[in-house]
């Protein structure tokens, strides 16, 4: 009797041939793709690869010995053959990069090395680029993978990298602003070296925003100054969402307290006008100047016509603003320039004339400045900054690589005081010997270099008290500044010297005005 097959059971039924015939069809694949292996062929004609079935090998077997003796040699290829090394790279098997390699590819990602540079550099290591065991493709995609993960979960990656600078540095200090829905807006960061150098040397300081990052096209302010070395320190940087008042008002105002509330006695900036009201408010006794190359900069925009074609102009403008120290002379020989070659009706010269006391020597004559009337110090650090960094870095990378920048100046501040120590100065008059063993190196020859000029000044002494006219001997004087007398007053017993040049006051080192009387 032939079993049969109620409606209740057809379900199940059904499954079970599909189950069947799935079996069926995964076995039928099998077979065709042993069969294609067998032939070389794949079934599919627009396949990019194939086994061709090439019976080209080697095969070796050892010896008692431990040696190796060749058993089966065929050299026959069916199939065309890479000929050249560049053309063998192309093989997929040729597009594998060791985990060492990949870390030494990331670090030179990291340092602003570009992908060409990077391919060049894996070369010279092996002859040429045509060593490189991987394709160019291989490198760049790498990469592009590298900087895909480098910018997700930046802010994580970010606040990770100030903790270890905290748990490392007992004095450093961090400063953050959030927006109202607890996103962080900016930061500023300051390590216990910079704080230590602005303790010493942060009277003078100036800060610029020239450098942005594309990722986020923020700004980039700098707190610069200038050490004993004469050489370029960072105080502290800051990433800001823009340039206007109160962004400057925060970043100022919490640059101060990270610094325990010194204020600079000068800070230099750019003719910024939100920069100029942020400081206003946040640093009212401190004196604020603009930079000096930016004011003339612009002006030579300004007026090219003129500056271009009178070559007198330019004499003489120059040396109204490089060698004029005296308030009343600066401002009649302007008004004197300004008719003479017709520029009254000259929009930016009224501009700057108002703000003169911005800029103009003879209003800083007793302001000290370290010597510097630009933000050129500012300007160099960014320009340094951006050798380390790539200008689409991501926040964590940028942080990592700014520490970098900050390590090099110190290496370089370490030299310079290791050349200071280990250098044996030149001395040949007797108060040499007192500067030498004052003085760093590099201040010490810019006193030497006012202690020669002096030789070419005649003093005499003015009655009534210490008080001495110093003049640039006749022959020697060929211009109007050079014919200048200079006033210099010795107080104290000799202990205080003042000279009206303003050098000292100015930069911190006695003239060379004064350097005449005092020999």
């Amino acid at each position: 009797m032939k079993p049969t097959i109620s409606t209740t059971c057809s379900l199940g039924s059904v499954v079970l041939v599909c189950a069947m015939e799935r079996v069926a069809l995964i076995t039928k694949i099998t077979e065709q793709c042993r069969t294609s292996l067998a032939r070389g062929k794949e079934e599919r004609p627009n396949t990019t690869t194939c086994r061709t079935g090439c019976e080209a090998r080697i095969r070796l077997h050892r010896t008692d010995d431990h040696g190796w003796y060749v058993t089966v040699f065929i050299n026959k290829h069916n199939h065309p053959l890479s000929v050249k090394c560049g053309e063998k790279k192309q093989w997929k098997s040729h597009s594998v990069i060791s985990p060492l390699a990949k870390d030494f590819i990331r670090n030179l990602r990291e340092n602003n090395i570009r992908f060409d540079q990077i391919y060049n550099i894996l070369g010279s290591g092996l002859g040429s680029s045509l060593g490189v065991p991987f394709r160019k493709q291989t490198l760049r995609t790498l990469c592009a993978t590298i900087a895909h993960d480098s910018i997700a979960d930046d802010m994580a990656k970010t606040t990770s990298i100030l903790q270890d600078m905290s748990a490392t540095d007992p004095d450093f200090k961090v400063c953050v602003q959030v927006d109202g829905e607890s996103r962080v807006k900016t930061v500023i960061w300051c390590n216990g070296k910079n704080r230590l150098d602005y303790a010493h040397f942060g009277d003078v300081v100036t800060f610029d925003t020239t450098y942005r990052t594309n990722l986020y096209n923020m700004p980039f302010g700098l707190f610069v100054g200038v050490n004993n070395h004469f050489q370029s320190i960072i105080f502290g940087g800051v990433p800001m969402v823009d340039e206007k008042t109160p962004t400057f008002e925060w970043a100022f105002r919490n640059f101060i307290d990270l610094m325990d509330g010194k204020h600079p006695t000068t800070i230099l900036t750019d003719q910024c006008k939100a920069m100029q009201n942020a400081l206003r408010s946040t640093m009212p006794h401190t004196r604020h100047r603009w930079c000096r190359w930016h004011v003339l900069k612009v002006l030579k925009e300004k007026i090219g016509h003129v500056y271009n074609k009178h070559s007198a102009f330019k004499k003489e403008f120059h040396a109204i603003v490089n060698e004029e120290t005296d308030v009343e002379s600066f401002e009649r020989k302007w008004h004197q320039l300004i008719k003479k070659y017709k520029l009254q009706g000259n929009k930016y010269l009224r501009r700057i004339f108002k703000w003169r006391d911005m800029w103009a020597m003879p209003y800083f004559m007793g302001t000290f400045c370290a010597g510097m009337t630009s933000t050129q110090r500012s300007e160099s650090a960014n320009h340094l900054l951006k050798k380390f960094i790539s200008r689409s870095s991501p926040m964590h990378l940028f942080v990592k690589q700014y520490n970098k920048l900050l390590d090099s100046r110190s290496q370089a501040e370490d030299e310079a005081n290791y050349v200071s120590k280990q250098t044996r100065l030149v001395i040949g008059a007797t108060i040499e010997i007192d500067a030498a063993a004052v003085y760093t190196k590099a201040l010490y020859k810019k006193f030497s270099h006012e202690l020669f000029r002096s030789g070419s000044f005649d003093a005499r002494r003015s009655k009534p008290g210490h008080v001495y006219k110093v003049k640039l001997s006749p022959q020697l004087a060929l211009t109007d500044y050079d014919k200048k007398v200079f006033t210099v007053k010795v107080e104290d017993g000799g202990d205080f010297v003042t000279c009206d040049c303003g050098f000292f006051d100015h930069v911190g080192l006695l003239c060379c005005h004064s350097l005449k009387v005092l020999v």
